[in-house]
């Protein structure tokens, strides 16, 4: 796997910086949080206000038209020479009021409940209008009446609205609106041609007398700051109440209670306009005050976000920047330096002097990355030991290999000479199988020489021919008789290789023997390779390896002969393995057939054209036999094999 880069490390970097930056800004974002719910109050706020403004430019029209419905509703039931032009006049007023109205509806926005009793009251009106002629005073004096209440509906329907002193003013038109609707019922009681005759009228002006000036009362009570505004209204009621409560005959007429009504319609007037005034004053004062208090907020939220910023950057800065080189050169060493290092010290090299990670400081980052310049130290110490016990262990397998050779050599000479000497052949057979048997012995003290890492034979040795070299092969194993060797093409290996090569096939064409059934026969071919080099397969018909087994197996052989778990388990893999990596030869495992019962494994051995040349001189290819009972096989360079040959 490759190896990753210094460089390629700052693409995660960001998770630092992320992890710093959200302590840091959290109490920022939380104070922001605050802020931001507090200016969309104010913003709220000013929504309402902007509201309550526009439904403030529909009361002065919707005043207008309640005032001219019950003037022509009045003018309309009155009595006298000048009804007619009073009546036109009154029309012409109602008319244009009506259009004012609408339009106003039109250009602004206000709520669903006021303009549905805005709607109901100019469909009275139009109703109205249309039966004066023929409509009796007392419906056109209850349809006036349902004008002013849904007028009085409208304007009760204060917008929603934080500053109470603009609801007390809405409910003060609402009261303004009441009181003027008892007034429109006595005007309509006292202008009816049958009132002079009708004494039973003086009542209902009693009565609508009495809630007139409940209503103003109220009206006082909502903003006792403006309550001197209501005197003219006081008097001019308390004077109807006090004509028409004498029960005089001619109260109807009587000029002070005309007066007072006029006095009373006047100062309704007057009183409307100033509340309309008044509302639209303070909603205009409110919404300046609520656009200031958002600006401010505004821009207090700017600049402490801003300056929250500025210091956690500043932190930050202070925090990042040592985690992030720390994390930058800590990657270096585990990734990068690291296990070059440990490459060099398994190699035989010194100790190298590491390189400190480039944080400075006797803060808590300091001391982290003087840990990780310790750990990195102590990595390099433990790699050197294991380095020098390594080197121990296979001094002392070599030397014991060494030891163990000299005796196996000194016992296989003693074994020939005996054998040079013996007729019997009983005993001649003995001698044979304990020469094999000392010849299997220094092959697995080869096995020692191959996990120190040591030459098997030392010293200038010759070229040994192909065919020879896979003999020495076959008579290092045990039931050698069921080893078949096809054609061997020509071919002389050079000495050192020799050794090593011919020790790999033994241990290949062992295992062969050993997981197969002890009738079945082992398969040696040899062929030429279209890169110049030799293929030797090695068959068996064994009961074969799991999927999983062969793959572990190939990659035990690929790995070179590394020294694990498995290598005191193993052996022969890993030695087959290390000298194939040796000499650069290539050696895998496959099953033999998927289709037979006993599909056994086959081992393909690749020598390249460098270890193996092609024999120049006369044709000795060879076809060796394995019936080793009819006679003894040639004679092995000394090199190779030193024993006698096998019966």
């Amino acid at each position: 796997m490759e190896t990753p880069r210094p460089w390629q490390f700052s693409l995660s970097n960001w998770s630092v910086t992320r992890k710093v930056g959200i302590v840091l800004v959290l109490p920022v974002v939380l104070a922001t949080l605050f802020a931001v719910l507090r200016i969309n109050n104010e913003l709220r706020t000013l929504e309402q206000l902007e509201a309550a403004t526009e439904q403030s430019r529909v009361i002065q029209p919707i005043v207008d038209y309640n005032a001219a419905a019950e003037n022509l509703a009045v003018t309309a039931t009155a009595r006298g020479s000048d009804t007619e032009s009073r009546t036109t006049a009154a029309l012409a007023r109602f008319d244009s009021a009506h259009q004012i109205l609408e339009r106003a509806m039109d250009s602004n926005r206000i709520s669903p409940a006021v303009s549905r009793e805005l709607s109901s009251a100019l469909t009275l009106g139009s109703t109205m209008r249309s039966g004066l002629s023929n409509g009796s005073p007392a419906m056109l004096g209850d349809q006036a009446d349902e004008i002013s209440v849904r007028v009085g509906n409208a304007l009760a329907q204060s917008p929603t609205v934080d500053n109470l002193s603009v609801q007390r003013y809405f409910l003060q038109l609402s009261a303004v609106q009441a009181a003027r609707r008892s007034l429109t019922a006595q005007r309509l009681v006292i202008s009816s041609p049958s009132a002079v005759d009708n004494p039973a009228l003086r009542a209902r002006v009693l009565t609508s007398g009495g809630a007139e000036l409940t209503m103003i009362q109220q009206y006082g009570q909502f903003l006792p700051d403006t309550a001197g505004g209501i005197r003219p209204l006081l008097d001019a009621v308390q004077t109807r109440l006090a004509i028409f409560s004498q029960g005089t005959q001619g109260a109807l007429n009587d000029p002070a209670a005309r007066d007072s009504l006029d006095a009373s319609l006047q100062g309704y007037d007057v009183t409307t306009e100033q509340l309309s005034a008044t509302i639209t004053g303070a909603l205009h004062h409110a919404t300046i005050s609520a656009q200031n208090i958002a600006l401010r907020e505004t821009a207090l939220l700017i600049g402490a976000l801003l300056g929250g910023l500025t210091l956690a950057l500043a932190v930050a800065r202070t925090l990042v920047i040592p985690v992030r080189r720390l994390r930058r050169d800590a990657l270096e060493v585990a990734h990068v330096r690291l296990p070059e290092e440990l490459e060099q010290v398994r190699g035989g090299a010194e100790t190298p002097e590491i390189a400190p990670v480039g944080v400075q400081g006797t803060e808590e980052i300091g001391q982290l990355a003087r840990a990780v310049d310790e750990m990195h130290q102590q990595a390099l110490n433990l790699a050197a030991d294991q380095a020098r016990l390594r080197v121990q262990i296979g001094n002392m397998f070599e030397t014991l290999s060494r030891r163990s050779q000299s005796l196996v050599e000194q016992q296989l000479g003693i074994i020939e000479e005996l054998e040079h000497d013996e007729d019997d052949p009983g005993r001649l057979q003995s001698l044979f199988r304990l020469d094999h048997l000392a010849t299997r012995m220094r092959r697995n003290g080869d096995n020692l020489l191959v996990l120190a890492g040591t030459a098997l034979r030392r010293g200038q040795l010759e070229p040994v021919p192909l065919s020879d070299m896979l003999w020495s092969a076959v008579s290092q194993v045990e039931d050698y008789q069921r080893v078949e060797i096809g054609h061997v093409p020509d071919g002389v290996v050079a000495g050192e290789p020799a050794v090593d090569i011919e020790h790999l096939l033994a241990e290949v064409i062992d295992n062969a023997l050993r997981y197969s059934p002890p009738n079945t026969p082992v398969a040696v071919t040899v062929s030429r390779a279209v890169d110049g080099g030799y293929l030797i397969e090695i068959t068996d018909r064994g009961l074969g390896m799991a999927t999983e087994d062969l793959q572990a197996a190939n990659a035990r052989l690929a790995s070179g002969g590394e020294i694990n778990v498995e290598t005191a388990r193993r052996m022969g893999l890993f030695v087959v393995g290390r000298l194939a990596k040796r000499h650069q030869i290539t050696v895998g495992l496959r099953r033999t057939s998927t289709m037979a019962q006993q599909p056994g494994i086959t081992a393909s051995l690749h020598l390249p054209g460098l270890l193996v040349s092609p024999d120049t001189g006369s044709d000795n290819s060879t076809t060796l036999t394995t019936d080793f009972s009819l006679g003894s096989p040639p004679q092995l360079p000394p090199q190779l094999h030193s024993s006698p040959a096998l019966p």
